[in-house]
């Protein structure tokens, strides 16, 4: 994996590459590595495959080595509870931890919108199930992961007042009418009180519920893992509907709806998260001068219908 239109890059992706394997030849030494490729595209570890059998994942800050510690102990508690495979911790230092691969494609939105509807439906069932397996997870039984996820001291309601207005001052000054009209109709029914963000159940979420994290077998035509559970935590379910809006669009989370049922006001959260979301990477790629992060939402889906819709 190598940026061939940078050269500078390109060298220095080659630097990092071949430190991680000096690491794991070192600790591993009767391991024979016959190919090795690598993916730098999360926040907080770099991923090496192996022999497309081993998995390492390295971190690439403190906070990220943290990160690794707090998921290798919850995922043994997930793996209890889940009927889907997850990554199963063999082996864990400061920096690093090991697992076997868990085989599976991306389940990318273009390829579900192309399955025939019996398989669009059987991604949904399985897609319900675990979800539905892993918030039934008693939260007495998950450690507290290493930075804040409770309830801020303001209520979400102010939080997000707050937000709102950053994303005036910053954002809005490069957006079009129809954009802030969008936004405008999207915080209307939070800062109106129609919609509560704090009155919820807690439970134990995945947070991060990407395509990229949702793996599935196209020869059997069945889900095949879930993986990255670094940011999961105990919060509200509509974190992870509002993921998989973003992801796959309300269409695919109204199917789920017929195997785990979600309630109006859980999705009227989800929609205002989901949207939230886009939101967030923005301001956060403005303000800290960094592009990529503007575009991370680009092909997402686009069919989450407006707070307060009847639903389902």
């Amino acid at each position: 994996m190598t940026n061939q239109n940078n050269p500078i890059a390109s060298l220095q992706q080659e630097d990092v590459l071949a430190g991680y394997v000096a690491s794991i030849t070192n600790d591993f030494p009767m391991l024979d590595i016959v190919s090795v490729r690598m993916n730098r595209d999360g926040l907080m570890n770099d991923v090496v495959v192996i022999n497309n059998e081993i998995v390492f994942r390295f971190a690439k800050n403190e906070h990220a080595q943290l990160l690794l510690a707090y998921e290798a102990q919850i995922l043994e508690r997930i793996g209890r509870a889940v009927t889907i495979s997850v990554p199963q911790i063999e082996h864990r230092t400061a920096s690093y931890v090991r697992y076997r691969f868990v085989p599976g494609l991306p389940l990318y939105r273009h390829t579900l919108l192309r399955a025939d509807p019996l398989l669009y439906e059987r991604f949904a069932h399985e897609l319900a199930i675990f979800l539905q397996q892993l918030h039934g997870i008693p939260i007495g039984d998950v450690p507290i992961p290493p930075r804040q996820t409770t309830a801020p001291s303001d209520s979400r309601r102010m939080v997000y007042q707050q937000r709102l207005a950053e994303l005036e001052r910053d954002v809005y000054p490069l957006l079009w009418a129809d954009q802030k009209a969008w936004i405008t109709d999207l915080f209307a029914p939070i800062l109106d009180g129609l919609v509560d963000l704090d009155g919820f159940t807690p439970v134990f979420i995945h947070r991060d519920l990407a395509s990229y994290h949702i793996l599935h077998d196209p020869l059997a035509g069945h889900l095949s893992g879930v993986i990255d559970y670094g940011t999961a935590c105990v919060d509200a379910a509509a974190a992870d509907w509002a993921g998989l809006i973003n992801t796959y669009g309300e269409s695919f989370v109204r199917q789920m709806h017929n195997t785990y049922p979600i309630s109006q006001a859980t999705m009227d959260r989800a929609r205002f998260l989901a949207g939230a979301l886009e939101l967030e990477w923005a301001l956060g790629g403005i303000q800290a001068q960094d592009h990529s992060l503007l575009l991370v939402h680009l092909g997402r889906a686009r069919d989450s219908r407006p707070i307060l819709t009847d639903w389902p």
